[in-house]
């Protein structure tokens, strides 16, 4: 349906068609999305959130708008967690359960309506960055009007670090790679890479890396929503001194900012930034690049004066990359 369409049954107050319910799962679903996440979003969130899209699909309603209100609905979450009543932090408990599930019905109403777009994917990034802002916060400042300890805010501004910076690392790689391109002149090949289920999955070798890997994900978006779902609900019925949601937020407020140094040093160290760039461009067969201060040019790589005179190898100043794909 085209856009002029769209603005025609919307004034007029008319309704598509719903989709049938067996063809829903392929018409609003990621091709991945009984394999790739967390349980609960491939077991609770997508499945409930696929039921709302079909109710929702005959009235088209935009994505965008969709987003706006499970951002609300987190916003309004932290702030009845910061309230530091037992009814507050009850229904902020419930409140981020409720913007979990929304959070994946507008990406299902942008496929189901064919409107996939990059500033989609922006707002759905920023809002997930907002949820380790507000809620750490919320929760600290709760804890602080609910003891009166302002040693609670400290926990959370510490809790907060090192969240977002375990949740941006990975997606903050791609603008300095984007910054690397807009400085390069010259050809790349864009390198095919294999979809995320053709991807090795092996559980890391080692205890140490275990269970690191396993704190990771406790420090991860279903992990710490759920959580504090349970907290609240025993907060409101049993637990009015909160001292299970303190012992949570202490151990939140070191265990963060702990991880998230040795991801930053393991990405650093490890050069992964570079490494990822390589894996996605390639300079082509037969050229260099060639470096100057601040900008890279890609150019045909030059050939000896003479038959018998080696080929120089690349100076100091060369940015090297991969000339072959990597196995």
């Amino acid at each position: 349906m085209s856009q002029a369409s769209r603005i025609a049954c919307a004034a007029s107050g008319v309704a598509k068609a719903r989709p049938p319910w067996s063809q829903m799962a392929r018409l609003c679903q990621k091709p991945d999305y009984r394999t790739q996440g967390s349980w609960m979003a491939r077991r609770v969130a997508r499945p409930l959130a696929q039921a709302i899209t079909w109710i929702l699909a005959p009235w088209e309603v935009n994505p965008h708008l969709m987003t706006v209100l499970a951002w609300a609905v987190l916003l309004g979450s932290s702030v009845a967690w910061g309230t530091g009543h037992s009814w507050g932090v009850l229904v902020g408990g419930l409140g981020l359960q409720l913007w979990y599930l929304l959070d994946h019905v507008d990406g299902q109403l942008a496929r189901l309506q064919r409107r996939e777009r990059l500033e989609g994917v922006l707002l759905d990034y920023l809002m997930h960055l907002s949820f380790w802002v507000w809620v750490p916060w919320g929760v600290g400042v709760g804890l602080w009007l609910r003891l009166q300890q302002p040693l609670w805010l400290l926990a959370a501004a510490a809790w907060s670090w090192g969240e977002l910076m375990l949740h941006s690392t990975s997606p903050m790689r791609y603008p300095a790679m984007f910054k690397r391109l807009k400085r390069t002149s010259g050809p790349l090949l864009l390198r095919q890479i294999l979809p995320r289920e053709h991807r090795s999955r092996e559980a890391p070798r080692g205890l140490l890396k275990r269970v690191f890997c396993w704190g990771r994900r406790g420090l991860e978006t279903p992990a710490v929503m759920n959580a504090l779902g349970l907290l609240a609900l025993a907060s409101w019925a049993v637990d009015e001194q909160w001292l299970a949601v303190r012992i949570y937020c202490g151990v939140l407020a070191l265990a963060a900012p702990a991880a998230a140094v040795v991801v930053l040093f393991r990405e650093v160290l490890l050069e992964r930034t570079q490494a990822e760039f390589r894996r996605w461009f390639q300079v082509p067969p037969g050229h260099r690049v060639r470096y100057a201060p601040g900008c890279w040019t890609v150019v045909p790589q030059q050939e000896p004066s003479s038959g018998n005179s080696p080929r120089q190898p690349p100076t100091s100043q060369t940015l090297r990359m991969p000339d072959k794909q990597a196995a």
